[in-house]
């Protein structure tokens, strides 16, 4: 059940492409939708990891689907896989940062602060 919602999310996710009337913005809105997209697909495959490997998925099946809050719930997740498998990829730790850039005021935000982050560690 929970992978088909991730399933369907990430089809929605991936026919999304917003309005390019502000290039920036929509430059910025397509890599959070990536991201978004892969990690994603990540937690599908570490929910497949868990039942193949004969974990029992009603921890992770609750804190995904509950209360509609799914990024803190996909981190409480990552965290019980984190303890579970013995640790995340670096690759899935850099994804997971996508929760901290979707704000709902966000996009512009987000490319703000991703730029400004740039300027600040190239001027170190």
């Amino acid at each position: 059940m929970i992978t088909e919602a991730i399933s369907a999310s990430t089809e929605w996710l991936a026919s999304y492409r917003p309005v390019r009337q502000y290039e920036h913005m929509a430059t910025a809105a397509e890599n959070i939708v990536d991201r978004v997209i892969k990690v994603m697909n990540e937690t599908r495959e570490m929910l497949h990891w868990h039942a193949n490997n004969g974990k029992k998925l009603r921890k992770l099946k609750r804190y995904l689907g509950k209360n509609d809050k799914f990024d803190k719930n996909l981190r409480r997740a990552l965290e019980l896989h984190d303890q579970w498998a013995g640790g995340l990829t670096e690759e899935l730790k850099e994804l997971t940062s996508w929760r901290d850039e979707c704000v709902p005021v966000g996009l512009a935000h987000a490319a703000r602060e991703r730029r400004r982050n740039e300027q600040s560690s190239k001027s170190r």
